[in-house]
């Protein structure tokens, strides 16, 4: 009607258009929050399936490790008795006594499967956590599931420490050091010692597998805890080059390391070096059932 009603009617116009362009703006702003919210809670979950795959390969790769090397004994002692009842020269008492070793071999597998496959492996952590066993116990536990191998070998294993010494996260460390005493069982010359050595000391937990061995050459000592190449083997096994890469990675793992150095005058010696919280005394209802188990 008049220019001024005119410029009026413009102003109200363009003040609803800056209304609802702040309106779509802030509708916008809050969509572009959702998908960055909802992109970040795709990448957590992703990275966790990722975790959790990586440590069911982890577990399974370690599984296989841990069950092949008492396998291969057992096979090896079932092939020797055939072959001495083939060739006539059976001896039943050495046969007798053979068998009761593979059914002692047998049964710590038995063991063994039942405590790695009761948790489900993204569950393994949680559980092992809230246990407690002594290391004394994991080295018999282990040198029971290797005791073929080292009546072949006529080799002796030693314990050094504190025997009321428990620790948590057992299934882990047990790995670790079954890797370590199979290596040494397996690359030490017959009636050979291998020396496990507990110390704790400040904030860190030693343990030490000792062997008098032809040690690592100082070529491979680099890539020593690296994933390798399969490589040749003298008994009849093949051997994947991943046991020292997995034992490395479980140390890793729990907040440690594990290393390597020449043992005086031969041989090799890992230290698996872990946070001392992992390890405690056993109190005295503990030590008392205790004190009543097989030592190693």
């Amino acid at each position: 009607e008049t220019p001024s009603r005119s410029l009026l009617y413009l102003q109200i116009f363009l003040a609803m258009l800056s209304l609802m362009a702040l309106s779509i703006a802030a509708t916008r702003a809050q969509v572009t929050q959702l998908q960055a919210n909802l992109e970040a809670r795709v990448r957590d979950r992703t990275a966790e399936v990722e975790s959790l795959l990586k440590e069911k390969e982890v577990f399974t790769t370690v599984v296989a490790h841990d069950l092949q090397s008492p396998l291969y004994g057992v096979r090896n002692a079932l092939r020797a008795a055939v072959d001495a009842v083939a060739q006539g020269r059976i001896d039943l008492t050495e046969v007798a006594a053979a068998m009761t070793v593979m059914e002692e071999t047998c049964t710590a597998l038995a063991k063994r499967v039942a405590v790695l496959l009761a948790p489900e492996p993204g569950e393994n952590r949680a559980t092992s956590a809230a246990q407690r066993m002594r290391i004394v116990n994991l080295v018999a536990n282990i040198v029971a599931a290797h005791r073929l191998a080292i009546d072949r070998k006529a080799a002796t294993v030693t314990f050094a420490g504190n025997k009321t010494l428990a620790i948590q996260r057992p299934v882990e460390i047990e790995h670790i050091l079954d890797i370590l005493i199979e290596n040494a069982i397996r690359y030490s010359p017959r009636g050979s010692t291998i020396d496990v050595a507990v110390h704790r000391d400040g904030g860190t937990l030693d343990i030490l597998v000792s062997d008098n061995g032809d040690g690592v050459p100082a070529s491979d000592v680099p890539r020593l805890f690296l994933r390798r190449a399969n490589v040749a083997s003298a008994d009849d096994r093949p051997r994947h080059g991943l046991g020292l890469h997995l034992a490395s990675e479980l140390a890793a793992g729990l907040g440690g390391t594990l290393t390597y150095s020449p043992s005086q005058p031969a041989g090799s010696r890992f230290r698996l070096t872990l946070p001392s919280s992992l390890a405690g005394d056993l109190n005295v209802q503990e030590a008392m059932s205790a004190s009543s188990e097989a030592e190693a």
